[in-house]
């Protein structure tokens, strides 16, 4: 997990995911997990599987139900296999996404805001971010203000936001959950 660049915190809370999502299945004879995830976002498009994780996850479940110790989860096998792999995958795409969002940032840089956004677009992970020209040609999102002009090659099928940031806007968490709703649809055809 540490070729994913995540902090040992996260790891930590990644491990307890894993137990729990061992305990929960055990107890309950299924696969809690999925369950729950499917009922809360429903309308969210699924990630596109990925046979050769599926296939690793398996392995490993089928090295640890060979151990003694860890006998009495063999009636759970296929269970615990598809919740540690639905867990598994979203955090591969979090930590180390397949696909990313080209946004092109296209707004004046005379003031703090455009130190501010660029920096909450650096960090999060699935986001490539340009203020090049050049990276209007095959940007998904264009993040512009009013006051800026355009040049002609630009992308036609992306979207436009503008960045009107004020002490009262939520634009920080409308952009991101176009940027995120992005992400999640180049994810089900990466």
């Amino acid at each position: 997990m540490h070729e994913l660049e995540i902090s040992q915190h996260t790891y930590d809370i990644f491990k307890n995911a894993l137990l729990t999502t061992t305990v929960t299945t055990y107890i309950l004879g299924m696969d809690a997990t999925s369950v729950v995830f499917n009922e809360l976002v429903i309308r969210m498009p699924q990630l596109k599987p990925n046979e050769l994780l599926h296939k690793k996850i398996s392995d490993t479940v089928d090295y640890l139900l060979f151990e003694p110790a860890f006998s009495f989860l063999a009636s759970g096998r296929e269970n615990l296999i598809k919740a540690y792999y639905n867990l598994i995958q979203q955090v591969i795409q979090q930590y180390h996404p397949v696909s990313q969002v080209k946004v092109a940032l296209v707004i004046e840089q005379d003031y703090i805001g455009y130190m501010d956004i660029l920096t909450e677009l650096d960090n999060i992970k699935y986001v490539a971010v340009s203020t090049t020209d050049e990276a209007l040609r095959d940007a998904d999102l264009i993040v512009r203000t009013s006051s800026i002009a355009l040049p002609e090659n630009v992308n036609p099928e992306a979207l436009y936001f503008t960045w009107r940031l004020n002490a009262s806007s939520n634009h920080y968490a409308r952009l991101y959950g176009i940027i995120h709703e992005l992400w999640m649809q180049k994810g089900t055809q990466a």
